[in-house]
């Protein structure tokens, strides 16, 4: 087993100091290992290269004498399908940029090379993406020159078979790194870190991939769809605390489906997403369901609007019955409940105060799934609920509950 694996990219060159002629700095030499075989080790750390330092300019002018781009540095798991591997804490840092030049015309820094890893097979162990810091300013140079950016830090998953990851993924600082889910993916463990100032930046999937996180979420932002493609991308939550600033429904001009499943199997959910579509796009199925059994509940924190392009709300399947409770407005084509499995309900809380709900509201058949409406907070008047749409045009429902 190895105990420490460092994987460096070079650092950039410096840009020419006292030269008038555009003089930059050398960029850094990548780095690139690659594992065909299983690997174990404590720790691995993949540093980007720092970026080169601008040209100083100590009397003559230096101000296109930028320095070099820090070298990339690159990890490929590349393993066979099923292959599992033991990596600890596998360290995802972006190069620091270069400093800015000292002078008045003096070059910008350069930029921090970009830390990535690729994983096939599957691993346990923990993930910290970090993007590398900025340079230092120099306070009395030419507002046209700049401290070099830090490099970009992320992971993609892109095995043949469907992978799993025993462990967190984490980010090193706040809205820092990317994950790249271009395959079938269990993530056994928390994304981000809740509360903390430590959420990932990025998480994307690609189209007709499917993402199962077990453990708590703090993202920034999660792109669903990422190109053409008509199959089903779908994401899948367990955990007791999810918080997403921006799930981005990525349409394009082919028709997919893009599935959201809150699972509260385990424990309730605490759901705080905010929703957008890239673009308008009515050709798209984009459906959230709610599913777990009757005991523990989903209460989703964040209103859903038209533009957010939501066909469908269930409540329940075939398998599992649901227990969803909405607490802001919500305007969705329709809300479904499914008893098969089980009592399904679907709350509206007016804790937030007066909610409009827009779409119809149906049973899977006649008799199925409770709606109820209530309002839990200590103010002594009640708020009002109104509802746009027909409740049990299609399928009638089971019971409606008001009030608690």
């Amino acid at each position: 087993d190895i105990t420490t694996l460092l994987l460096t990219g070079g650092v950039g060159g410096a840009g020419l100091a006292d030269d008038t002629t555009t003089t930059l700095g050398g960029a850094g030499g990548a780095s690139t290992a690659t594992f065909t075989a299983g690997l174990t080790s404590t720790t691995t750390s993949v540093i980007g290269g720092k970026g080169g330092a601008g040209g100083a300019d100590s009397g003559t002018e230096a101000l296109d004498n930028d320095g070099g781009v820090g070298g990339a540095s690159t990890l490929d798991l590349n393993l066979v399908a099923g292959t599992a591997q033991n990596i600890g804490t596998l360290n995802i840092t972006g190069g620091a940029g270069g400093n800015e030049g000292l002078g008045d015309e003096a070059g910008e820094g350069g930029a921090g090379g970009a830390a990535l890893a690729t994983i096939a097979g599957d691993v346990t162990g923990n993930i910290v993406l970090t993007v590398g810091a900025t340079g230092t300013e120099n306070s009395g140079a030419d507002a046209a020159s700049a401290a070099g950016v830090g490099g970009t830090a992320s992971v993609t998953f892109d095995g043949a078979t469907a992978q799993t990851v025993i462990g967190n993924i984490t980010a090193g600082a706040d809205d820092t790194g990317t994950i790249n889910v271009t395959n079938d993916l269990t993530i056994t463990g928390n994304v981000g870190l809740v509360g903390a100032t430590a959420d990932i930046a990025d998480l994307k999937i690609s189209d007709g991939k499917s993402l199962t996180i077990t453990g708590t979420v703090d993202v920034v932002d999660l792109t669903l769809g990422s190109s053409t493609g008509t199959g089903t991308q779908a994401v899948t939550f367990k955990g007791a605390t999810v918080v997403i600033n921006d799930l981005i429904l990525f349409h394009d001009a082919a028709n997919a489906t893009r599935s959201i499943t809150f699972d509260a199997s385990n424990n309730d959910i605490s759901a705080t997403v905010a929703i957008s579509t890239s673009t308008t796009d009515t050709g798209d199925t984009n459906n959230i369901s709610f599913i777990g059994g009757t005991t523990n509940t989903t209460t989703y924190n964040s209103a859903i609007v038209t533009a957010d392009e939501i066909d469908s709300i269930l409540v329940g399947s075939s398998t599992q019955a649901g227990k969803a409770e909405l607490r802001m407005a919500t305007a969705v084509t329709a809300y479904t409940l499914n008893d098969t499995a089980g009592s399904s309900t679907l709350s509206f809380n007016a804790t937030e105060g007066a909610k409009a709900i827009a779409g119809t509201i149906n049973g899977t058949a006649a008799g199925k799934g409770t709606l109820s409406v209530y309002d839990d907070d200590a103010d002594a008047a009640a708020d009002t609920f109104t509802f746009a749409g027909v409740v049990g045009g299609t399928g009638s429902l089971k019971a409606v509950k008001i009030g608690n």
